[in-house]
């Protein structure tokens, strides 16, 4: 049996994060600042293991394709791995909230925009490449940074964007990521007076 306690380390450059983590290419982590906090019981015998880590960041810089992003980010990681999973861990509970947050080279005013995410029937697998899927619950301020990305990284002009902008935005979703995959399933978004349904692959 080992058990792992770290309560505090300093991430000090988290453009640096990509030597440690893989992350999907289009996404690059470019600046910032955090701390970490991690604890961890694990099983050798039988192969489980049960951890709860927390990741908080400030002024982290972001690009997603070609647009920037900003923002504080708190992370909160729940991970469970049974005997004989065979490399999957569930991560269902974890959540991410955003603050502060927003697109450009700007700084974040008083009215940035925030955003949370919570994961429900989450798996990661790193046996074969890493794979990641989960059922995503989202709440945020609007869906302004969505469709910042959709227009700067797609064909749909700017103003057919803005269109659902969908303030006090609340969305489900089925999430996959692997090598070079990033599906979206059965996203129902509503917010104000519009709502949408969408697939992506």
């Amino acid at each position: 049996h080992a058990t792992i306690d770290l309560p505090a380390a300093e991430l000090v450059d988290l453009g640096r994060l990509h030597e440690l983590l893989v992350l999907p290419a289009a996404l690059v982590l470019e600046g910032g600042r955090g701390r970490a906090r991690l604890h961890a019981d694990i099983d050798l015998g039988a192969g489980t293991m049960r951890g709860d880590g927390e990741i908080v960041t400030r002024s982290m810089r972001a690009r997603a394709g070609t647009t920037e992003l900003f923002g504080d980010l708190d992370c909160i990681v729940r991970a469970r791995r049974s005997a004989g999973a065979g490399g999957v861990t569930d991560v269902s509970g974890s959540t991410l909230a955003l603050s502060h947050a927003g697109t450009g080279k700007g700084a974040p005013g008083e009215d940035s925009w925030w955003g949370n995410i919570a994961l429900r029937d989450a798996t990661l697998r790193t046996l074969g490449g890493l794979r990641f899927q989960a059922s995503a619950h989202v709440t945020a301020k609007d869906a302004s940074p969505a469709t910042a990305i959709v227009s700067q990284n797609s064909g749909v002009p700017t103003w057919a964007a803005n269109i659902f902008r969908m303030p006090v935005l609340g969305a489900d979703a089925q999430v996959r990521l692997a090598p070079a995959v990033l599906e979206v399933r059965s996203l129902v978004a509503r917010g104000g007076s519009a709502s949408v349904r969408a697939e992506y692959a």
